[in-house]
């Protein structure tokens, strides 16, 4: 009896160690995908653009300045839809670093990803400022489904590694 409950400590002590590594990695991850998506935003687009006033940014700052001074040109869909495509991505990337492989956090990448879906085609009908775009949503759907899709492969993994 003592064996098996040695056993299950060392299984219980590795599972928590791999569990806390994949969770610093999804922040890790989450953060770079913020920042990245920022820099794209903030480097490419107009600064007469309202989120400016929202965060009282002042355009003129050598930093905003620095940040802006970029000779890459990308294409339009890297410009307008991957920031959008990142930030949702990180979002679900640190709520999962958060929540693990607690059920609950399903109820967090609903929500946000509603909002983030109705956000989009309120603008479409012009009843929310901004510009509704097909591609965010498109974007959005392939940012939902590389998720779930990580998550399913990664129960698959857990669920067949301990056999």
């Amino acid at each position: 009896a003592g064996k098996v409950q040695n056993i299950r400590a060392e299984n219980s002590e590795r599972f928590m160690e791999k569990n806390y590594r994949c969770r610093i990695i999804f922040c890790c991850l989450s953060l770079i995908l913020f920042f990245v998506a920022c820099w794209i935003y903030v480097s490419n687009r107009s600064t007469d653009m309202v989120i400016y006033d929202w965060l009282s940014i002042d355009v003129n700052n050598q930093l905003f300045c620095f940040f802006r001074n970029t000779e890459i040109e990308f294409p339009d869909w890297v410009l307008y839809n991957l920031p959008d495509a990142l930030w949702l991505l990180s979002f679900l990337f640190m709520n999962e670093a958060v929540w693990g492989k607690d059920n609950r956090k399903y109820i967090f990448v609903a929500v946000v990803t509603i909002f983030a879906l109705g956000g989009e085609i309120l603008q479409m009908y012009t009843l929310f400022p901004g510009t509704g775009d097909m591609l965010d949503i498109i974007s959005y759907v392939i940012v939902l489904i590389i998720y779930l899709i990580n998550n399913f492969l990664f129960y698959c993994y857990e669920k067949f590694s301990k056999n």
